[in-house]
Order: C-alpha cells, then sequence, then structure tokens
C-alpha cells in the first residue's frame, strides 16, 4: 500500500468536491471518478470505523481529473476556512484553570492569526495530534480543537 496523507485534510477536501460537482452524492462521484460507489462512501467514513479506506494518490489523481481540480488542490493550497471549520468541533472554551504555559501561548499565537491561518494551523494541530500523538501536556490541542 501507498503512503496515505492526512484524512481528516483529505475528507474535509473531497467532501467539498463531492458537494461542488456532485451534489453531494457519494454514488454519484463514484460514477465520474470511475470507482466502485461502496469504496468512495468508505472514503468518507471516520478513520477508526471498521472499513474505512484512506484517500490516496489514485482517488485525488482520478478527481483531479475528473473534475479539472487546480493544482495544489489536494496541498490545501485552495482550501478555505469554511471547509476546514464546517468539518470542526464547537468551539472550545477555556476554563482558566486549564491555562497552563502551553495553552496560553497557542492561544496568544491563534489570536494573532487571520481566519485562514487559524483554520490551516487547527489542521495541522490535528494532523499532529493524529500522527505523533497528542502533545505532553494535551492542552493545546483541546484549545484549538
Amino acid at each position: 500500500m501507498g503512503f496515505m496523507y492526512s484524512d481528516t485534510k483529505l475528507q474535509a477536501l473531497l467532501k467539498q468536491v463531492r458537494k461542488d460537482h456532485c451534489h453531494g452524492n457519494s454514488t454519484e462521484l463514484a460514477r465520474l471518478i470511475g470507482k466502485d460507489a461502496s469504496y468512495v462512501h468508505r472514503l468518507f467514513y471516520p478513520r477508526d470505523k471498521k472499513g474505512a479506506k484512506g484517500i490516496g494518490l489514485e482517488i485525488m489523481n482520478a478527481c483531479t481529473e475528473a473534475f479539472k481540480l487546480p493544482p495544489g488542490y489536494w496541498d490545501g493550497a485552495t482550501i478555505t476556512p469554511e471547509h476546514l471549520i464546517a468539518e470542526s468541533r464547537p468551539p472550545y472554551k477555556l476554563q482558566p484553570s486549564e491555562a497552563d504555559e502551553w495553552t496560553a501561548a497557542a492561544v496568544a499565537i491563534m489570536r494573532e492569526l487571520d481566519p485562514i491561518q487559524k483554520a490551516q494551523m487547527v489542521a495541522k494541530m490535528r494532523e499532529y495530534k493524529q500522527f505523533l500523538g497528542p502533545p505532553r501536556d494535551g492542552q493545546a490541542l483541546q484549545v484549538a480543537g
């Protein structure tokens, strides 16, 4: 099996493709990219759900070709905060007792960013958590996600 990219970001991007080009219909997406409908449905499963499939280069290339996606689409170069925010959990309300130095530093950085940068930072933090595990104290991810 080849290298798999972060499913969280790629699922958000693939959901946007499905919405923009297939009226939100996974079966239509499968038909247009020439893939089995069952397989395409499983691309949208949560990663920990039995039968979930990762989004690899074959799917990305099929979608890029079928829908003439712009260069950099799968790298997130064209992603807008609405796409990421739609996949986000409700905002976390920081309690004073949780504001250790790491959390405070992460919040200070986030306050200086524009909405696109904030969405990208949250996506990167989720990737970090998913692939490397949470930071030492885990607090920063709770604030952002």
